[in-house]
Parts: structure tokens; sequence; C-alpha cells
């Protein structure tokens, strides 16, 4: 039997039909096969991905982004951000996603995730035609990286600021200790002949017959004698401040030292001294001369704090555990501003009208001189109390 041309026509189309059928259904199932393999690729992958409509509805969503606001992907596909989220209203991320969405820009911004912990992403927003897609990746290495690098950069300038600060120090120590050498000769001097002077003059006054002029100069003279003590001790501190400090270490008791510094104190009648001791202090190796200087220099301190009166108490106490012996200097008198506290130690400060700032420089270089530290507490109107620590 043989076919028509018609049925050979019908015959070819239907088979050219089947081939385009097989290729549609080909080319179909590779755009699946494709979709499959975008989707599974875009939750494999670490970065931030969602996709919102114009109504700012979730129309995708990641695992990744899903997991940086704590949810799974399913709980928020459809959902409004704004209402789902309203703690991001009025924020910079509102303000890109709107940019993007209505005046259709690409927006690149950071910003710190807040929900799953995971650090800092660097989002990009792009229009698309459904609304818009974001795009973060982590940052967070990057971030973190730029903060250590911005601690450093911050704790090398405060180290070359110290390291500044010491060296103009030193060489002003220098300048002081050569100022000082010269001072203390030139000064002295002449102060060691004034005081011959006055106690020529006194002597001669002393074998007067007693008299009302008699006692006046005699007054003026210890005030005279009160002004060279003060130069003297001017010079001194200066002196100790500048040059190497040499102790001369020996064994020697704690509370003869004390009782030795408070016999040559000169006390106030309102001011009521006293000092007491734990039961078998050791030996202390030290330099008595320098102890004694540093006594001295915070109970006279103490003194000059408690114009209206008051107590000194002197406290000397062992620590087994440091080995260190506590030496305690209290006075109930004004007790020290805090906004001063800072600079309590520092050369050439000082809160008196009378005085060149280096009584406590001098007394904390002398107390480290001993390989030992000073520190105080201090509660305005209640008065301050000195601690000295040094060891056995």
């Amino acid at each position: 039997m043989v076919n028509t041309s018609d049925e050979l026509i019908k015959q070819r189309s239907e088979k050219q039909q089947s081939k385009i059928n097989k290729s549609n259904k080909n080319i179909q199932q590779e755009k699946n096969n494709q979709q499959i393999i975008a989707a599974n690729i875009l939750e494999s992958i670490d970065d931030y991905i969602s996709s919102f409509d114009r109504n700012w509805n979730f129309i995708y969503l990641n695992k990744t982004t899903a997991k940086d606001f704590g949810y799974l992907p399913k709980a928020l596909m459809g959902k409004n951000f704004w209402k789902t989220f309203p703690q991001f209203v009025g924020s910079a991320l509102e303000k890109n996603y709107r940019d993007a969405m209505y005046k259709r820009k690409v927006r690149r911004f950071e910003w710190k995730t807040i929900y799953a912990n995971t650090g800092y992403r660097q989002f990009t927003v792009f229009p698309s035609a459904e609304g818009i897609t974001v795009y973060g990746i982590d940052i967070t290495e990057r971030v973190q990286l730029q903060q250590k690098l911005e601690e450093y950069a911050k704790n090398l300038e405060k180290l070359v600021g110290e390291r500044t600060k010491q060296l103009k120090d030193s060489e002003r120590l220098a300048a002081i200790g050569q100022t000082a050498g010269m001072v203390g000769h030139d000064i002295r001097n002449p102060l060691q002949s004034i005081t011959s002077s006055i106690y020529l003059i006194k002597s001669d006054l002393d074998n007067l017959p007693e008299s009302e002029d008699k006692k006046d100069a005699l007054g003026e003279i210890e005030s005279v004698n009160e002004q060279i003590r003060y130069v003297d001790k001017i010079v001194s501190d200066l002196q100790d401040y500048a040059r190497p400090l040499n102790p001369e270490l020996v064994e020697a008791d704690v509370m003869t030292l004390i009782i030795g510094a408070l016999s040559t104190l000169d006390v106030p009648d309102n001011v009521e001294a006293s000092a007491y001791f734990d039961e078998k202090l050791p030996k202390l190796r030290t330099d008595p001369m320098i102890l004694k200087r540093i006594l001295l220099n915070l109970a006279t301190n103490a003194i000059q704090a408690m114009q209206e009166g008051g107590k000194l108490t002197i406290h000397a106490s062992q620590n087994t555990m440091t080995k260190t012996i506590t030496i305690t200097v209290n006075d109930t008198g004004i007790g020290i501003p805090k906004e001063i506290r800072d600079k309590l130690f520092t050369p050439l400060f000082t809160t008196k009208a009378k005085g060149q700032g280096f009584g406590l420089a001098v007394v904390k270089r002398l107390i480290e001189g001993l390989n030992g530290q000073v520190s105080f507490e201090s509660e305005e109107g209640k008065g301050t109390t000195f601690k000295i620590e040094l060891p056995f």
C-alpha cells in the first residue's frame, strides 16, 4: 500500500512536532535542573540573600538570612519586613532599603547583625523587577582586624606620647640636677653666713637685760631663722629630687625611727600627735636617714592640713604574706580635692600658697629608692592617710 502525499505530509508533521515536544521537554527539564542547582547554590552559600516585593513582603530568603534574624526561612516567607521587625524603622537600614526601592538606586552599607550575633555584614541592595534584592557578605574578620589596628595605633600613639614625656622629663630632670648643684652651692654659702651672723646677734641679745625691745628683737630673729630653714628645705628638696639615690641600707628598728622622727617634729598645741605599733615588728633593712626624712615630710604636710587643729597618727604594722611593713600617716585635716589627686606626686605641682611643689614628689622618689611603694586615701573635710609599704 502506497501512502498519498497528504499522509506523508501528516507523518512528517507529526514527527517534527514530536521532536519539538521532546526538545521543549528537554529545555524545560534543563531549566528545572538549573533552577534546582541555583536554589541549592543559594542555600549552600554563607552570604545573606533576600528579596522583597513592592509591598515589603519576603519573596525569597536563604538559610543564612533567616538565621541572622533568628528564624527558619519558611517562618518569614510572605511576611512584611517592617511589621515583623519594627525595630529597624528609622534606622540607616530602612533608608538604604527605601532608596533602592523607590529611587531605583543601588545602595551599599555596613551593618552589625544583632540576632544570631554573626558579626558584621556589608550589604548591597539592588532594585529588581519585583522590588529589591539584598546581598550581604560577612566582613567580621575585616572589621575586627580594623578594630585591632585602630587599637594598636591608639596604644602606639599613647606609648609614643609616654616615651616622649619620659624623655622630656629626663631632660628636665637633668637640667634640674645641674641647676640644683649650682643653686645649692650659691644659696647655702650665703645662708651659712646669715645663720652665723644671726647666731652672734642672738648671743649678744641674750646678754642684755630683759626688756620689751629685747623680746621683740628675739622674735624677729626667730622669724628670720624660720625663713632660713624654709629656704634650706627648698634647696634640699630640689637636690633630693634631682640627684641619684644611693641608699645606705642597714638593719633598723621601725619603732625607734618613728619615735625619733616625732621627737624632732614641731607639733602645734592644737594638734594631738601619737604613734602605735604592732607587736614584734621585724627589723627593717633600710636607710634610716631617708626613712626619717620621708616621715618628717609626710607628718609636716599632715600638720599643715590641720590649721584648725586635729589628730596626727602614725601606725606601723607587718604583713607576713607579702613580707612588708606598712607605715600609715593619718591626719584629720581638710582632705585632698578629687580633681588634684592624680597630680599629687607631680614635681612643681602644689596647692599651697607657699611652696615649690617638690615635697610629695621627693617623698615618692625616696620611697621608691627604698624599693617601697606609696599610696593615699583622702576624703574632703575628714582627712588623709598616706600608706608606705616597705619590704622586710
